[in-house]
């Protein structure tokens, strides 16, 4: 079965029910909508295509797709480091036959402001419950993320079990990337993997876009999702 199928068959199971699942996904951008400074909440949880929403005195690049089905929780779709909302956008589009889908820019990223200063799983947390807060409006969701964007839900889910319903991880990163990295390349790698390991270390430290510190922890179980 290819990747691909792989995650939609898990996504399609998180909205029916709850599901943890790993895979992977790339694809295209959809074009952008005109924002609207006036929306209420409810505008935000109906709009499709992209708009800009405010999350505290932050601007965030939102795109959302489908309409809200009664009964299926909203699905949230988190890119990886170094992407933004057009990386999943095929996954987006397809998913959207089925109900509502959305994903966003995080802070540093694509369209969305740039971070004041360096970022936590704290402070993106609060950003993400700023969108959930929008295009949810109330209704539950489920999160799907790629790469980092697996690591920061895998962090949020465990606080949030009133309102995450379900976690698909694609391809998510390692809790514990850093100590990996100093076993796989140690202090004494000279060349072209001591290079590696510096620069990757000064991306965990927070040096990359969006200035995250990503530091090493233990994932809490996420809540009571069934395994497939």
């Amino acid at each position: 079965m290819s990747r691909k199928a792989s995650a939609l068959i898990a996504l399609c199971c998180a909205v029916a029910g709850v599901a943890l699942s790993a895979c992977d996904e790339a694809t295209e951008a959809e074009p952008e909508a005109p924002a609207n400074s006036s929306a209420t909440t409810q505008d935000r949880a109906a709009f499709t295509g992209t708009q800009k929403i405010k999350v505290g005195e932050r601007s965030v690049n939102v795109s959302c797709a489908g309409e809200p089905v009664e009964g299926r929780p909203v699905v949230i779709l988190l890119h990886g480091g170094g992407d933004d909302v057009t990386k999943l956008a095929g996954l987006q589009n397809t998913l959207a036959a089925q109900g509502r889908v959305c994903s966003y820019d995080r802070l540093g990223a694509g369209a969305s402001d740039q971070p004041d200063g360096p970022q936590s799983f704290e402070t993106t947390g609060k950003i993400l419950t700023g969108v959930l807060d929008q295009v949810a409006a109330g209704k539950p969701v489920v999160l799907a993320g790629h790469s980092l964007g697996g690591l920061i839900a895998g962090r949020y889910s465990p606080g949030h079990q009133d309102r995450v319903k379900g976690l698909v991880l694609m391809d998510a990163t390692s809790p514990t990337q850093e100590a990996d990295l100093r076993q796989q390349i140690p202090d004494s790698a000279t060349g072209m993997a001591a290079e590696l390991r510096q620069q990757t270390l000064a991306v965990f430290a927070g040096q990359g876009p969006e200035k995250l510190v990503v530091t090493d922890g233990e994932v809490r179980p996420p809540g009571t999702f069934r395994s497939r």
